[in-house]
Order: structure tokens, then C-alpha cells, then sequence
């Protein structure tokens, strides 16, 4: 097994990180740092020394866990023979302009195909926060903006689109309608309008203090691993590469070290669903209406006998923009609860199938996937600059892995801390239809609820 080592840097005043951002991109100004291949513009070394100084996550923290998630993930074909970026791409949150993610490129003959997106911040979750099986890229004028200091990659439908921010002219073309910032659920407690937060099934209070305090225990989890990671992050953060390598790559090493140890526990996908998953998905289609149509795709005309248009049954562009724009039609644009989203399911089913909200916990999705092979929804919230808006990501799957920091002296191991790392398989249901691994926090995932066959 493949070592990596883990990290963390204590946070301190965003006035540190003011002061960065102007003398970074004044160096960023005078160095094109755009990647001739797929136009990905990498953060200099600079940059990201400062933001380490600032208080956030040291990428090379980042970069061990990144490591460690690209030898877990070597099941996945695209991920194999992949050499990891030594510098990653910076997205920021679009309303304070801080970094939020990390994004290390998988490249396999140095072409970028694949990516591991790590925190920044340690309150946003675990080390390693999602697992993409591909790499986005930009136009060649967005591209110079942001090596010239004058856009950011920010997190505006990320991880399914890479979107910059900066004057209206370099700004990417993105759908309106998606929200700017992904509120937290303690967040949408506290911003959200009563009519809101019944709409949520949130409304009632002892269910939102029993929301509260099962997020904040899971906050304090969070916590209590990056303050065991913070006693053993000097003795990688100064490691140089070569070291770095042979304390990865090499079993043999007699060198005292810290190492992190990754091995899976368990991996389940609705085998049956994911083909559909990686059909073309028109974008433009709001994500409600789009969970749905992608419902029923996998279905089939067989179980939608409700449903009076055609449900295609191979892969053909022109039918599948024509099915997704009908169900959007029939349902309507717009943010959609999961009430609405449902009593659609149902009568497209004839009575049939129709989506339950459930505790979203990763042990309760995965044991209603495997016990009735049918999906979950996960809903995100945000706040546009205008109104709400609701985002769904159907799971297909979970994959479980073991963490332990091993300190290894002369032969003998001593296991530091350890935890369990939980990723969902996610199918996007807005942007364009991408599929991903994401952390399984409830951080962000304000709600869920299964797919079931009524009785």
C-alpha cells in the first residue's frame, strides 16, 4: 500500500489574507501560468504560500490527502497510471472571495483528464471533498484573466462547471438560476423565511433542533480529526518532493515518518442506473425537473405508462433534449420541492414510485439502496442574488474507506488517529449532467429522500 501523510494550519484573520491577495496578483500579473493543453490555469507556488500563511489548509496538506484518494480510487480506469499536479487550481467562494477548494489535476501524459478536489478551509469538511472522473476547461481569454489577476475560478456550479468571475465580458456562461453560494443547513435555519423552511419540511422547530444537533456533532467530529491532524502536519509540510516520493512509493524506507494508510472498506453502485447516469443531459434544464425525467429514464416505459410523451431507450440527442424539455414543460421552471417533484413522479407512474424524505445519513441511503436497488436525492439550497434555488443530486452508490496516520519508526507502527471517509456517487441533476464522488457530510446536504415502489 501507497503512503501518503496528513496536514493542517491553523486559521487566522482574514486581514492576513486581504494583504495576499494584492501582492499575489500583482506577481500573477507578470507570469502567464495558463497550461497550453486545456487552458487550466494553475496557482503559482507563491500564491499559495501566501494563502498557507493566511490560515488556510497548506496545499501540500491537501496534496497528501489528494494522493492518498488517487490510489483509492484506482478502480475507476481513468484514474490509473494518473500522476497527480504538484500545484492545484484555487476556487474561491463567489461571495467572499476566499479560497474554498483546492482542485489537483489527474494527468496521464501530462494531459489533464481527471481531478481531486481538496478543502481549503477546514470547517468545510474532510481533507478530500469530491473525486472527478474528468477535467473542465476554459476559453483561452478566460484563462489569460485569471492568470493575469483579473478573474478567479470560483465555486458557482462547481463541481459540475469550472465558472470565472470577474467583469461581465469574462464572466462564463453559466445558467442564471444557479445559486452563487451553497448555504449550509445551519445556515438555511437561520436565513430562510418560515414559508421557506416549510417548503423544506423544516418548519417544525424540535425537528430543526434535532437537525442542529446532529450537524453540530458532526462539526465537532470534523474538528477533533484536523486538531489530531495539526499535531503531526510539520513533518510532511517541509518533506521536499523527492522525499515525498520515496516515503510514497517506496515500502522499504527505513526513514522515521508519518504516513497516512487508505483502504477501502466498501464500494456499492446501482450497477443498473449507472449507464443511464452517463447519457447526454441537455443543459439548461433545471435540476428538479431533470431529477425526475432522469428517474423515469431508468424506469422505463414499462413503469411510466403515466407519462404521455416517449421515454427514449438509447442514447439519441435530438429525443433526449425533446424528453427533458417536456418534463421541465409539464412541471414547470423553476425551484421545485421534493413535494412537488413527487406527486409528479407519481402520476408519470401511474401510482407506482415516488420519492419518501428520509434522514440523510450515509448508512440510511445505503441501506435503501441496496435493500431496493433504487436511488436517493440529495438537496442542496443556495441563495441567488434574487430568490432561493433548490439543487438535486441523485446517489447512486457509497464508497467507504479507512484513514489511519501511522507513525512508522525502524519497523514499528503506531496507528496516531484514523476515521472513515464516506463518498457518495452523485449524478448531477443541473449544469451538465456530471458524475462525481462527493463527501458525504451533512454539511450541505440539507435533505434527502429515496426513490420508492408504493406498496
Amino acid at each position: 500500500m501507497k503512503k501518503t501523510l496528513p496536514g493542517f494550519i491553523k486559521i487566522f484573520s482574514i486581514t492576513v489574507l486581504s494583504i495576499f491577495i494584492v501582492s499575489c496578483n500583482e506577481l500573477i500579473s507578470s507570469n502567464d501560468t495558463s497550461c497550453p493543453v486545456d487552458n487550466t490555469v494553475y496557482a503559482s507556488e507563491c500564491e499559495l504560500e501566501e494563502i498557507a500563511e493566511a490560515g488556510f489548509v497548506n496545499y501540500k496538506i491537501a496534496r497528501y490527502y489528494a494522493l492518498g484518494a488517487l490510489e483509492n480510487f484506482q478502480d475507476d480506469p481513468i484514474f490509473k497510471e494518473g500522476e497527480l499536479s504538484k500545484f492545484p487550481v484555487i476556487i474561491y467562494n463567489s461571495q467572499t472571495n476566499l479560497p474554498r477548494y483546492y482542485e489537483f489535476k489527474v494527468l496521464n501524459n501530462k494531459i489533464p483528464v481527471a481531478g481531486i478536489t481538496c478543502v481549503a478551509t477546514k470547517g468545510e469538511g474532510l481533507p478530500v471533498k469530491y473525486v472527478l472522473p474528468y477535467s473542465k476547461t476554459v476559453e483561452n481569454s478566460q484563462a489569460r484573466a485569471v492568470a493575469a489577476g483579473n478573474a478567479k475560478f470560483v465555486d458557482t456550479g462547481y463541481p459540475s462547471k469550472l465558472v470565472i468571475k470577474g467583469s461581465a465580458s469574462l464572466r462564463s456562461a453559466t445558467d442564471e438560476n444557479d445559486a452563487e453560494k451553497e448555504l449550509s443547513i445551519l445556515e438555511v435555519l437561520e436565513t430562510f423565511s418560515e414559508e421557506e423552511l416549510q417548503e423544506l419540511n423544516l418548519a417544525d422547530k424540535s425537528v430543526q433542533e434535532d437537525v442542529k444537533a446532529e450537524v453540530r456533532e458532526e462539526q465537532q467530529k470534523i474538528a477533533e480529526i484536523w486538531n489530531q491532524i495539526d499535531e503531526v502536519s510539520e513533518n510532511i509540510i517541509n518533506l521536499t518532493e523527492e522525499e515525498l516520493m520515496e516515503i510514497y512509493f517506496s515500502e522499504e524506507t527505513e526513514r522515521k515518518i508519518i504516513y497516512n494508510d487508505y483502504s477501502i472498506k466498501s464500494v456499492f453502485k446501482l450497477e443498473n442506473w449507472i449507464p443511464k447516469s452517463n447519457w447526454y443531459q441537455p443543459e439548461g434544464i433545471f435540476c428538479g425537473p431533470s431529477t425526475v425525467a432522469f428517474i423515469m429514464l431508468e424506469l422505463g416505459k414499462n413503469k411510466c405508462k403515466g407519462y404521455d410523451g416517449t421515454i427514449p431507450d438509447v442514447e439519441e440527442i435530438d429525443d433526449l433534449n425533446n424528453y427533458y424539455a417536456t418534463v421541465e414543460k409539464q412541471i414547470g421552471k423553476g425551484p421545485k420541492t421534493f413535494g412537488i417533484l413527487s406527486s409528479r413522479l407519481f402520476k408519470y407512474t401511474n401510482g407506482n414510485y415516488k420519492l419518501e424524505s428520509c434522514k440523510h445519513s450515509h448508512s440510511v441511503i445505503l441501506e435503501h439502496m441496496e435493500s431496493e436497488g433504487l436511488p436517493c436525492v440529495s438537496l442542496r439550497c443556495g441563495k441567488s442574488s434574487s430568490s432561493k434555488a433548490f439543487h438535486y443530486r441523485t446517489v447512486l452508490g457509497l464508497k467507504t474507506e479507512k484513514v489511519r496516520t501511522i507513525l512508522k519508526v525502524f519497523g514499528y507502527k503506531k496507528t496516531l488517529l484514523s476515521w472513515n471517509d464516506h463518498f457518495y456517487w452523485m449524478h448531477d441533476n443541473g449544469a451538465d449532467g456530471e458524475n462525481f464522488y462527493e463527501n458525504a457530510n451533512k454539511l450541505y446536504e440539507i435533505s434527502a429522500c429515496k426513490l420508492v415502489k408504493v406498496q
